[in-house]
């Protein structure tokens, strides 16, 4: 049956190939005769379209220019990718695309190929795909389980323009398991198998924003592909809930009573401090620094903290800290009650990179208007659905403080076996 309705296919479009140069003649020649022969193509219903692509010896062939797309994509980003990121390729064909991210070193891929007969030729013409999980099936089918933020990075190479109308909850499901997805496509058409899609529309319902649009350049020379790079952002609501969970994702309160070194490296960078300086730490978490502050010289010192489990723990676990002073809710809710130079320094560790941009403008504010000095530990270039691109230096600088320094954490992390601080760094600031 599946022979015989592939050759009905290929016998159809045949037909259809053949016709198509006298009707767009007659078409020319007799002007009035145009809308009867020359109509859009029909659109084919979805079980077709599965049909189509599930057996079309078309998705035999490797797709153009594999190795240039990633590389592309590569130097495009402007997030780190890890090698043992997790990424997704929709619509993987033969794997040429999978091949080429295994290639430039990537260890967590996954594809999605509809076509059973292209997933067999892949094992065979990539060996280095063996172990690769391939889900085959229509993508909106088997992604539709897969939990949320699965994947780092999903990526779609002429793919998603094949998506049929009744299909559109996929770009739905791409939203919700990656928070930064690219799709490579050439210009909007409407063909038997090809859907005008405007990406950044369809994204855009469900909470993806354009970061990069232009076109694929290989070789030096610009294809009529466009390379559209998406990231998905949560609303500041969505983000205060994930942030005030018992235990978030990444963010089990507990797990920060241990690492005392990074403390201590913070009680470093102070250390030029008056004793009696009047000390507050956003986002204080479990209150680790603020206990470690308080016993090594500092103990006039409070916190913030949005999470009220966490500070919960902060008073069993810190019972020196008492009479110290920790506010619960969000940064942009108590800084700017703050009277004026209330305070001697302003920290944060791996915070500010949480600041969702709609909270950003009052909470720097704030912040140099409170206190003359302002420690910023935090890191660059990671951007996620709840990590937001803020220049930190320029944040503080252009509201009149001074850059005093600016320390890579990894120069003073007296534990080596800690590399979660590698890519911090320690900004000091003062105002005069």
């Amino acid at each position: 049956m599946a022979d015989l309705r592939r050759s009905f296919y290929r016998t159809s479009d045949q037909l259809k190939g053949a016709v198509r140069p006298y009707r767009d003649r007659l078409a020319e020649r007799v002007p009035a005769l145009a809308p009867y022969v020359t109509r859009r193509p029909a659109m084919s219903p979805l079980q077709r379209q599965r049909h189509f692509w599930e057996e079309s010896e078309a998705a035999l062939a490797p797709g153009p220019y594999a190795a240039a797309s990633v590389q592309a994509i590569l130097d495009s980003l402007d997030i780190t990718i890890e090698t043992d990121d997790p990424i997704l390729e929709i619509g993987s064909g033969v794997g040429a695309t999978l091949a080429a991210l295994v290639d430039a070193g990537f260890t967590n891929v996954t594809g999605v190929e509809i076509n059973p007969m292209a997933v067999e030729s892949m094992r065979v013409r990539y060996p280095q795909l063996a172990e690769v999980p391939v889900l085959v099936g229509p993508a909106e089918t088997v992604l539709k389980g897969l939990a949320d933020d699965q994947f780092k990075l999903a990526i779609a190479i002429r793919t998603l323009q094949h998506t049929h109308p009744d299909s559109a909850h996929l770009f739905g499901t791409i939203s919700r398991l990656a928070s930064t997805v690219i799709t490579i496509d050439q210009p909007a058409t409407l063909g038997r198998h090809v859907f005008p899609w405007d990406f950044g529309a369809e994204f855009g319902k469900h909470g993806m924003t354009v970061r990069t649009r232009k076109p694929l350049v290989v070789d030096g020379k610009q294809t009529r592909d466009t390379m559209l790079i998406l990231r998905r952002m949560e609303s500041r609501k969505k983000l205060y809930e994930f942030w005030r969970q018992p235990a978030p994702s990444g963010n089990v309160p507990a797990s920060y009573l241990l690492p005392t070194y990074r403390s201590h490296a913070l009680r470093k960078l102070i250390d030029d401090l008056p004793r009696d300086s009047r000390i507050l730490e956003l986002g204080c978490n479990i209150g680790r620094n603020l206990a470690y502050l308080h016993d090594h010289d500092f103990p006039d010192v409070m916190g913030i903290e949005i999470n009220p489990h966490a500070v919960a723990q902060l008073r069993q676990s810190f019972p020196q800290l008492a009479d110290n002073e920790i506010l619960i809710g969000p940064g942009g809710e108590h800084l700017p009650q703050m009277k004026d130079d209330s305070l001697d320094l302003i920290f944060t560790m791996a915070v500010m990179e949480h600041l969702h941009p709609d909270e950003a403008k009052p909470v720097f504010d704030a912040m140099t208007r409170i206190s003359r000095r302002v420690l910023a530990i935090e890191p660059s270039n990671r951007l996620t659905h709840r990590q937001f691109p803020h220049d930190i230096p320029k944040e503080f600088t252009s509201r009149g403080m001074r850059l005093v320094s600016a320390t890579p954490m990894k120069d003073i992390i007296e534990n080596p076996s800690d590399i979660g601080l590698d890519a911090f760094t320690a900004y000091r600031f003062e105002r005069d």
